[in-house]
Order: C-alpha cells, then structure tokens, then sequence
C-alpha cells in the first residue's frame, strides 16, 4: 500500500466527477447512521455510484491509498457495516436498472442497488417473482445477499442467497469478477451471505418462480405453542404441501402486573405481565375461478385454538403486507428510533422451552407499541449456503424479537437482547446477523462460523488482501 494521500476528495473528483464525490457535511446526517441507529460514524466521503466501473476505481484507489471502504444500498443493517468511520462510503442506490427478465427461463437480471419493492414492481406484469422476499421490499439486492436473506418462504425455497445464478461482485482487490456454480465459484461461495467483507456484489442473476394473481390468508390462532410447531412440522416436510408461505408470532394478551420482589422493576416490587398467544398465518395462491377448498387446507391446522379469519388479496398486497406497519412506526416516531433486534436460528427441539422462558421474562412493554416477536418454521435441507450457519437440527425456528422503544431506554434494551443472543448461542443456535450481533472477538465468530472459519480467513486473504472491506466487524484475529 502507498501512504494516505492527504487529498482524497479532490483525488476521487477528478477520478469520478464533482457531482458523485460528497464530503461528510455535503452528505448530511442520513448518512452517519444506519437503520439500527445504535452508532452514528463520520465518513471521510461519500461516493455515489452509477456502475461497476465506479466501484472498480474506487477500490483500486482505496487500496493504493490505504482508505477503507463500506458499501451502502438502504443501510437496513443494525450493525453499521453501512457506515463508515473515516474512509469512504459507496451509496450504490443509484445502481438500480432491471437488465433482463427472462420470461421463459424465470430468471432476472438487475443491479445490487435495485430493491425488491422496485424489482416485484416489473416481475409480478409477468406472473414472475422471486421464491424468497423478506418482510421488507425497500431493501437492496445486494444488501441481503451479503446477509442470506430470509422470507416467510424460506421454509419452501430457501435463503435468497439459495435462489442465486450469477453475481457480478468488485473484490476487494478491485478486480471485477463473474462467479457462479460453474464460474469461480469459491468467490461464489463466500460473497453469498458474505457481509460485504470479500467483495461488493454490483450485479445479481436471480431465479424467479411463476405465481398466481390472487392470495387466500389464513389467520389462526394457537394457544400452545408446542401444538403450532406440531402442525408445522408436518407442513414444512411435505414438499407437495400447497401453502407457499408461513410464519408466525407471538402476541401478548395483557394480564396487568404481578409481584416479582423486593426492590425490582424500579423498586416497586411489580411487573406488567401478559399471557402470550401465537398467531399463524399460511397462504395458499390461485387464479380467478380457482378457490382453494377452505375445509381441505385447514386440516392441516387441527390444533388450533381457533381459525380467525380468512382473507382474499392480491399477491402483491401479501408481498407488501409489512407497509401498513411500517407506516404506522414512522407515525409513531419508532422507525426513527433505535432499533435493538435481535435473530436467532434456534433448533427445533430446544425451541418451545427457549422461546417460552424468553415470554415468560419479557415483559411486554419492554417491545413498545410497535415491537414484535416473530418466528419462522423452516428445514435445514432448504439452504446450502456455506456462510449462512444454521444449527446442525433438521428442523428449525427462526426467531426475532423486534423492540420498538424511545431512544431513552435504547441501552437497557440493547443489554437484555444481547444476553437473550448469548443465551441462545449456549444452547446451540445460529445468530442470523441481519440482527445486531454482540460477539465480543474472534472467538465468538470462530464459534458461529465453525468449520467454515478457515474458509472466511483464506478467502479475506484471497479477495481482500488489504482488508479494506468493511473492517471492524468480523473480528479475525
């Protein structure tokens, strides 16, 4: 590496142009922060990128100028990999062109900055969409492939990563490079749920599945947790099963406070404490005249407490069902706030007690109006990710516990979601690290890659040998 120059600014104009390099005050506060807010980071410049070639000189100028770099799409991450402290932040959103749809073939072609939200928009004229969507459409391609990407339809298709053809990614080097199955494939392998630290994914080729226009809902309530993951089992094993989403929750039916002892909860010696109920909702896909037999798909769900409702929508509704939500946080002020979350890959056979224990000592005012406990039943078969971790249990239960709270009460918050990760790491569980995560050095990330470790040392030496991606997250020694 060369010594830091002592005019990046100017340097990267004249390579770009004035309009696309922004110092730190040009760039204002959006960026100094991510969706998590937990960390607010001053970069030394930002750069806004029109396409790969952009990148490829940045990188190579950050190497010969001993800058590091962080990319950034929507910046939903809780984990500051959006931000930069002092080196240079690639905003990518401008990178958002549909290349190709494939009719035929089911397949899409598009920047990594593109989101999903913007992607459906163009798919779904087509009855095309991709297997796997996450609850949130405003996020970029690129930024949940560096995660995995997980979906109410994970339990069927897999990760997002597991629905991938081809990447076009920047090394860390800045060579551009292609990578498949086929093609390079041990980049393939680590940039997929990579966290951005082996090289920026600038171009993605994406499976899409065909899809009907209209969606049946159907809302159920359990409660005994045990007796939903029992109907769930059976659903997430039978590959011929009809629904083509599930996921769950659980809601707190508020009981008032009980005592809990001397000089606790402020001193008052009393606690908010609820009944916790868990809500499932499964849907089924169909074309006009088609109705699905209601009495036939809800054999499957002869435990539940009761079947609520059933609900008829467009596909696209179902897809963007989480809007109305995130409308009323923005309302609120929450989606402003902190967000201190927590998601864990928990086992299936340690899942009831873990998620019970953790209700039983949640109080339910700690989520805020707005907060959730989410699950989603799923198989290890749907997903061979080499840096996605899953536990080693066939079955198993993706978990996020969502506080929605004041920004006061951020660090308390944050303390108790990092002893319900650490906890739930001890009893042999998978931290999926779109969530905040609270390793503490490198042997915590040694644990959580496993057998992979030595894959993620090799290939940051390979494709990053500068280290200049996204540092000071991965800790490697």
């Amino acid at each position: 590496m060369k010594t830091t120059t002592q005019n990046p600014i100017a340097d990267l104009r004249h390579l770009l142009s004035v309009e696309q390099v922004l110092t730190a005050e040009e760039a204002g506060k959006p960026y100094t922060h991510d969706f998590g807010k937990l960390r607010y980071e001053i970069p030394l410049v930002v750069v806004r990128c029109h396409d790969a070639a952009d990148i490829v000189a940045v990188v190579k100028y950050a190497n010969d100028n001993n800058l590091h770099i962080n990319p950034r799409g929507e910046a939903h991450s809780q984990n500051n990999t959006a931000t930069s402290a002092g080196g240079i932040l690639l905003d990518m959103s401008l990178m958002d062109a549909v290349y190709t749809i494939d009719e035929e073939g089911h397949t899409v072609t598009c920047a990594a900055g593109l989101t999903w939200h913007e992607l459906i928009k163009q798919t779904l004229p087509l009855g095309l969409v991709p297997p796997v969507l996450t609850s949130n459409l405003n996020v970029s391609v690129g930024g949940t492939l560096s995660v995995g990407g997980i979906g109410i339809a994970t339990f069927k298709h897999g990760s997002q990563c597991d629905n991938l053809i081809e990447l076009e990614v920047v090394t860390g080097a800045g060579d551009l490079v292609t990578c498949s199955e086929t093609e390079n494939k041990d980049l393939f392998d680590i940039v997929r749920a990579g966290l951005g630290q082996f090289g920026i994914i600038t171009k993605a080729t994406l499976k899409l599945r065909t899809c009907k226009p209209n969606v049946r809902k159907y809302f159920l309530l359990y409660d005994d947790l045990g007796k939903l993951m029992d109907d769930c089992s059976a659903i997430v094993n039978d590959k011929s099963a009809a629904f083509e989403t599930m996921e769950g929750a659980c809601r707190p039916c508020m009981m008032g406070t009980k005592n809990i002892g001397e000089g606790l909860e402020l001193g008052t010696g009393v606690q908010i404490f609820a009944h916790w109920l868990f809500p499932l909702y499964v849907t089924v896909e169909y074309n006009d005249g088609e109705e699905p037999d209601d009495a036939e798909m809800l054999k499957a769900f002869g435990s539940a407490y009761r079947h609520v409702h059933t609900d008829n929508l467009p596909i696209y509704e179902l897809l963007n069902r989480m809007e109305p939500l995130f409308g009323m946080m923005r309302t609120m002020g929450t989606w402003d706030a902190p967000h201190p979350w927590m998601d864990t890959i928990l086992p299936w056979h340690i899942a009831q007690v873990f998620i019970e224990q953790m209700l039983t000592a949640l109080p339910p005012n700690a989520l805020g109006a707005t907060g959730q406990v989410l699950i989603w039943p799923s198989t290890t078969a749907v997903s061979d990710v080499p840096l996605l971790k899953i536990t080693q249990a066939d079955q198993v239960i993706g978990l996020g516990v969502l506080p929605a709270i004041p920004e006061e009460f951020t660090k308390l918050v944050h303390e108790k979601m990092k002893l319900l990760s650490d906890f739930s790491v001890r009893v042999g569980s998978k931290r999926y690290l779109s969530g905040v995560a609270t390793f503490n050095g490198v042997e915590d990330w040694q644990e959580h890659y496993g057998e992979s470790w030595e894959l993620m040392v090799a290939g940051k030496k390979k494709f990053d040998p500068n280290a200049i991606l996204s540092p000071g997250f991965v800790i490697y020694d």
